[in-house]
Parts: C-alpha cells; sequence; structure tokens
C-alpha cells in the first residue's frame, strides 16, 4: 500500500508541473503574438531607413564619402561585444547558443582588436558569464523594447556608444543575439553596428545562354574556290553606361548627419525585437516540450499504479481465500 502512495503522490506532483508548463506555454504564446505584431509593423520602417541610407552611401562620390561613423576606429581602443540574452529561464537552450556564439566572437575580435569588452543584457546571461569567470564590463538593466519607454532607453544606449566611438574610446560595436528567420525559427547570429558598413545588394543571376544552333550539312561543306580570309565577327557587347554624378540638396554631409545616426538606432533597435521575439519561441518551444513528457509521465505513473494497485488487491484477495481455507 505504501508503494501504491508514493506513485500516487508522485503522480500529484507531476500533475501540478504539468499546468504550470501548459500556463507557461500559454502565456508565452500571448507574448509571442504581441512582440511578433510589434516586430512586424516596425520592420518595414526599419528596413526602408536602412535602404535608403544603403542607397544615398552607394551614390555619393567617394570624394564626398566621409563621416565618422563609416571611418574605422580607433586601433587601440577596445572593441566592445553586447550581448543579449533574456531576463527569465525556462527558455531551453536559447541563451546558451547566444552566449557560445558571443564567446566565439570574442576570440575572433582579441586577434585584431585591442581588447574586448563584454556588455551584457539579461540576468540570465549575466548568472551563466559569471559562473563561467567571464569579465563583464557592464550589466544595461531594463532594456525592454515592448515595454513603456523600451525605444528611448535603446536610443540614449545607442547613442552612447556612438559617443564612445567618435571619441575614440571603442573601436567598434557588435551585437550578439538570436535573429528572427521566417515567423517560427531562430538562430544565434553577430550583427556589427559600429563602424557601420553598407549592406551589399544581392546579384541578380545571369541570363541562361540560348543553345547552339545546329547546322545543315551544307554549311559545313568547304568552298570550291578559294577566297580570301576574314576576320570574324565580335561578339555583341553593351555599351556601359556612363556613371553620372548625383547632386544632394542637402549636401550628402548634411544628409549622413541626420540619416546615419538615426539608423544607427533604428538597427539596434530591432536587435531588440528579434531577441524579444526569439525568447518567446524559444519558451513556447520549451514549454510544449515539457508538456508533452509530462503528459507522457503520467500516463506511465498511472500505469504503473494500476498495476502496483492491482497487485495489492490480488493479494489481499488471497490472503482472505487462504485463512478461510484454513478455517474450514
Amino acid at each position: 500500500m505504501a508503494k501504491a502512495r508514493k506513485i500516487l503522490a508522485r503522480r500529484k506532483a507531476v500533475g501540478s508541473i504539468h499546468t504550470v508548463t501548459r500556463t507557461m506555454e500559454m502565456v508565452a504564446t500571448a507574448q509571442f503574438k504581441r512582440t511578433f505584431n510589434r516586430c512586424l509593423s516596425a520592420r518595414g520602417y526599419l528596413d526602408g531607413v536602412s535602404e535608403l541610407a544603403d542607397d544615398v552611401i552607394a551614390k555619393t562620390p567617394p570624394k564626398n564619402l566621409r563621416h565618422p561613423l563609416l571611418a574605422a576606429g580607433k586601433p587601440t581602443a577596445p572593441h566592445v561585444l553586447l550581448i543579449v540574452t533574456s531576463d527569465r529561464g525556462l527558455c531551453g537552450g536559447y541563451n546558451s547558443s547566444i552566449l557560445n556564439r558571443a564567446l566565439r566572437r570574442r576570440d575572433e575580435l582579441v586577434k585584431d582588436a585591442g581588447g574586448v569588452q563584454l556588455h551584457v543584457i539579461g540576468k540570465t546571461g549575466l548568472a551563466e558569464l559569471k559562473y563561467a569567470g567571464e569579465k563583464i564590463e557592464k550589466h544595461h538593466k531594463e532594456l525592454d523594447p515592448t515595454g513603456h519607454g523600451g525605444w528611448y532607453r535603446i536610443t540614449r544606449l545607442a547613442d552612447a556608444f556612438m559617443a564612445e566611438f567618435l571619441d575614440g574610446r571603442i573601436a567598434g560595436l557588435d551585437v550578439a543575439y538570436s535573429t528572427l528567420i521566417g515567423s517560427a525559427k531562430h538562430e544565434p547570429t553577430i550583427h556589427t553596428l559600429l563602424p557601420m558598413r553598407m549592406i551589399p545588394k544581392e546579384k541578380q543571376p545571369e541570363p541562361e545562354k540560348p543553345p547552339p544552333v545546329k547546322t545543315d550539312e551544307w554549311e559545313t561543306w568547304e568552298p570550291y574556290e578559294p577566297y580570301e580570309p576574314y576576320e570574324p565577327l565580335k561578339p555583341y557587347a553593351p555599351p556601359t553606361p556612363p556613371r553620372f554624378e548625383y547632386e544632394f540638396v542637402p549636401s550628402p554631409a548634411e544628409l549622413f548627419k541626420r540619416l546615419l545616426p538615426m539608423t544607427l538606432r533604428l538597427r539596434l533597435f530591432q536587435c531588440f525585437l528579434e531577441a524579444a521575439v526569439t525568447e518567446q519561441i524559444a519558451r513556447m518551444t520549451a514549454m510544449r516540450a515539457a508538456g508533452d513528457s509530462a503528459e507522457e509521465m503520467i500516463r506511465d505513473l498511472t500505469i504503473q499504479y494500476n498495476r502496483t494497485r492491482q497487485g495489492q488487491i490480488t493479494t489481499e484477495l488471497a490472503e482472505i481465500l487462504g485463512g478461510r481455507l484454513a478455517l474450514q
């Protein structure tokens, strides 16, 4: 009887865990829908501003392409690696994958830069890095892009990094976060924000060449009379279009002064938005897997309890029948 009670108590505990995991899954699903809609609505504006900046840079003559945010940083200054993790757990290997990717990037930067400063966002990443013995330069708090005032806090963070870069105190800025792929996939990635770089556009595929025309037999015959040799026709080459020099009103310097800082702020805000969405995706997946495992464990414990209880009842009946036969 004691064994059956232990199994029953364990099944009750697993049932409580199953209730918590299902509740966490529903909460993560609701938060995912809210953050994903916000990320989707902001992506059009963010991509538009980035494309505008890239287009202006591409059409600006090299002699006018001068801005401190586009220039290389001070070689002896340290490079900043900003790691975006979650404040709460229960999201599987989400934070571990980001930290592994960030530490690999740190090892790459150590060879080239004058040093690397680790800036961490999220309590989970901070705890894991401290446990691993890593030196953390700064821990940034309350930078939720979906919360009240999130945009202004992230803007101030971007402005602080830009000021340090322009003063020569840092050589660059990389952001380690989990980027959104499609609507339900994500993977850890590194995005370089400083110095700013123009994103190259995808090359258009070359048109397929037409198949060679089959010649008839009479075209392969040699003429009877000798003829003067002639030069074969050269393949047609379209003329290269002239490179026009665009005129900007206002000047490129004024455009870069307003456009590039705004582009940097928006790109950093986009990193935070995608990190918030992918965190909820990872939490939904982890809670769904935990709930399925709890259901399977409850089924196994129920079968085990029924077998144990049935064995105990059979033993009790055998003892009763044996006592009755002994009395007869």
